[in-house]
């Protein structure tokens, strides 16, 4: 069986990334941005029901990324 090492060297940053002063700021963002989540999922929302020009784009966005997965 033949390991991938790259995994060992994503998992240091990874870790080196919430060490220290700068590893709290970041915990301190990466919070502040996962507890906004569900007000921007509502916002989506409620903005794709409403505004016609968003529809569109996110209808041909979804149709450019279906057409470059296939």
């Amino acid at each position: 069986m033949k390991f991938d090492r790259s995994i060992e060297g994503v998992g240091d940053v990874l870790i080196s990334q919430f060490e220290g002063e700068m590893g709290d700021r970041m915990k301190s963002a990466y919070g502040e941005f996962c507890s906004r989540h569900n007000e921007a999922v509502q916002l989506y929302k409620d903005i794709l029901k409403s505004e016609r020009k968003f529809q569109n784009f996110v209808k041909v966005r979804y149709l450019a990324l279906e057409k470059y997965d296939a």
